[in-house]
């Protein structure tokens, strides 16, 4: 279910996080980088790295391979990636419609509070 195992759960993390730390000469790159790395207990999910990868490559011309290796290392770092099971989708839909938030944000709300996570990292002012 997760891409690594015995990290305790904190943080959520939202995509626009994960696209400006991978980033080459993005103005946030290096603050988004250094803040995923100086903090602990941060988890994401499947939902927002298809999210990432769809911005990379369609907002910012990053190559579609190129992408796919810059995120496979965000999942390979310091980051849990949770799967998305049945419930949490349905809940997500219904989130996403009462709220009129992004379906992917709505997923991500949800695997913060299943995960017990306290906190969730984002620049979307109706996520947060």
């Amino acid at each position: 279910m997760t891409s690594s195992s015995n990290r305790p759960i904190e943080r959520g993390l939202d995509a626009m996080l994960i696209v400006y730390s991978v980033l080459n000469n993005h103005p946030a790159s290096a603050a988004c980088e250094q803040f995923l790395r100086t903090l602990t207990g941060w988890f994401t999910t499947t939902f927002t790295l298809f999210e990432a990868k769809a911005i990379l490559t369609k907002v910012y011309a990053v190559d579609a391979a190129l992408a796919s290796r810059k995120l496979a290392q965000v999942a390979a770092g310091p980051i849990v990636v949770t799967a998305v099971d049945l419930p949490t989708a349905l809940a997500a839909m219904n989130t996403a419609d009462t709220h009129s938030i992004d379906l992917t944000d709505a997923v991500l709300l949800h695997a913060t509070q299943a995960q017990g996570a306290l906190r969730l990292a984002t620049d979307d002012s109706k996520l947060a």
